[in-house]
């Protein structure tokens, strides 16, 4: 992955350039795509695991954070399907980290080892779905994400793509809020960084 001031030299480069193509963006206010909301209902289960008031005398004020995300779903996840996901915590924490491994990589300065540690999307998607699939209290979780997992599968593949490419320093963050990645062009130079 390139190193952040070079990245900011290939930005700079290719700021006019219409053949930097788009390889991901998280869409307009990053809800274009399922897998952006999706991101954030499990970052809500998430603080919703984390939250230790939770673990003693659960609180239906604690899972407006998660209703809040569902609404935001073109196909909204009934009651139950939410609370399915509160019943399975670690494929939760797992699916969290790989979502959150993605986020290092945009951090600046970005943390040591951040490369290595991120994993795709996908494999998390798949993994946490199995997890679902093998709990017979979590099956309307489960049907719910069947109705959505076409386009979390390709969205997610397409990140993935856009993550490689990047990690192979052949891709940058750009955009106005530096979460797009855009293929570096043919013919840019890329210069490393004093």
């Amino acid at each position: 992955m390139l190193l952040e001031a070079t990245m900011i030299s290939v930005r700079e480069a290719c700021a006019d350039n219409p053949e930097a193509t788009c390889l991901w963006t998280p869409g307009a206010n990053y809800k274009q795509h399922e897998l952006s909301i999706f991101e954030d209902l499990i970052n809500a289960a998430f603080g919703y695991f984390n939250n230790p008031a939770n673990a003693v005398c659960p609180s239906s004020d604690h899972m407006r954070p998660l209703h809040g995300v569902a609404k935001q779903f073109h196909k909204r996840p009934s009651v139950p399907a939410l609370t399915g996901l509160l019943l399975e915590m670690l494929p939760v924490f797992d699916l969290y980290g790989a979502f959150f491994s993605y986020e290092d990589l945009m951090l600046s300065p970005r943390p040591p080892g951040a490369e290595e540690r991120w994993r795709p999307i996908k494999t998390g998607l798949l993994q946490f779905k199995a997890y679902l699939n093998k709990n017979s209290m979590t099956q309307e979780t489960a049907q719910w994400l069947d109705r959505i997992w076409p386009q979390l599968m390709a969205q997610a593949d397409r990140k993935d793509h856009a993550t490689r490419e990047m990690l192979a320093d052949r891709a940058f963050f750009g955009g106005e809020e530096l979460c797009e990645i855009f293929a570096i062009p043919e013919g840019v130079k890329i210069h490393a960084a004093a």
